[in-house]
């Protein structure tokens, strides 16, 4: 069995990993892209429609209003776009258009004389909107967009004969439910980081796990190797063998166990060639530093002139050495003889 084969073996007998148990996110913590979810938006239109439709008269020309009610159902699908928490900077200020939009566009044509009544519905359609803006995790565009709201809302009150009064009594009462989304959306984005770092660390749980696995599995099957190896060698051993013919095969089976820890990628593809010349008495080192295969070509050509020169050789030293990655030179064949000349030959 070589190498490879051995460790395809292993990880196919691994359990397949398992996913973190922490799978919250703040999208899911605030439900969204749940049924839920979409209820509550479709509300929001039915109750702005209702709203509109109630106080449609009230207003000196009805167009501003219904421009204002499109304005506002086209931006709140936004608000629940399945994205991670904080929304895009650019999808918050979006958002938080809206209602500056509708305000500007809605409150000259509202009544000037006594109280807007449902007239005014944009103004708590719109804290809606803030209001989830904040809990998607930007507070500071909502609570300026709200501003911006409030003082259109003073500026109109004031200029049709109301007073600052009347535009303050309008917009004050929106900025407590304001709050609640705010404290809610900076309790929320501590959760969240909460979740994060949960998540992460359980992800690196897994990964330890997952790798203490493989390490495990690789063991056992190195020494079940180990042991189909040297356990008929040992028998051999025992059963008072021919000392000569068992320094001959320990001299191979040292080698092939050497092979197998300093030269996992080389040792399968020589091993036949480099057991028969070992057996012959030829010293033969195999090194691997890089631990991973090489391409194709360099290890077909390396492979074959190794085969080659064992095969010619009947005595001396062969040393073959993959380089670390990132080199020139890939490989190295040292071939040495007994006159101490050494012949080196490198592949790129």
């Amino acid at each position: 069995m070589t190498e490879a084969a051995s460790n395809t073996e292993a990880s196919a007998e691994l359990p397949e990993p398992t996913s973190p148990s922490i799978s919250m996110t703040p999208g899911t913590l605030l439900g969204i892209g749940t049924p839920g979810a979409r209820a509550l938006l479709y509300l929001f239109f039915i109750t702005n429609a209702a709203l509109l439709g109630m106080s449609i008269a009230d207003y000196r020309t009805p167009l501003p209003a219904v421009a204002a009610f499109l304005v506002v159902s086209a931006i709140a699908p936004f608000l629940f776009v399945d994205s991670e928490r904080p929304l895009p900077t650019k999808l918050a200020l979006l958002i938080g258009s809206g209602p500056v939009l509708a305000t500007a566009a809605i409150s000259w044509e509202m009544p000037t004389h006594g109280w807007p009544g449902y007239a005014s519905w944009h103004l708590g359609a719109s804290t809606i909107m803030l209001f989830f803006l904040a809990m998607r995790g930007r507070i500071a565009i909502a609570w300026v967009s709200y501003l911006l709201m409030s003082a259109i809302t003073i500026v109109w009150a004031v200029d049709v004969g109301q007073g600052i009064g009347t535009g303050i009594a309008l917009t004050d009462r929106n900025a407590g439910v304001l709050l609640i989304g705010s404290l809610f959306g900076a309790a929320i984005g501590r959760l969240a980081q909460r979740i994060r770092n949960l998540s992460e660390i359980e992800v690196r749980r897994g990964a330890a796990i997952s790798a203490e696995q493989v390490s495990v599995a690789q063991r056992g099957v190195r020494l079940e190797r180990l042991e189909q190896m040297a356990l008929p060698f040992l028998r051999r051993v025992a059963g008072g063998a021919d000392p000569a013919e068992v320094h001959a095969e320990a001299v191979v089976l040292e080698g092939q166990l050497r092979d197998q820890v300093r030269a996992g990628v080389l040792a399968p593809a020589l091993a036949e060639a480099v057991s028969e010349a070992r057996a012959r008495g030829i010293d033969v080192t195999l090194l691997d530093d890089l631990r991973d295969i090489p391409p194709s070509d360099v290890m077909d050509g390396l492979t074959a002139f190794v085969r080659g020169r064992l095969a010619e050789m009947t005595e001396g030293k062969l040393v073959v050495r993959l380089l670390p990655p990132g080199r020139e030179i890939r490989a190295t064949v040292l071939v040495s003889r007994p006159d101490e000349i050494s012949d080196r030959y490198d592949f790129r």
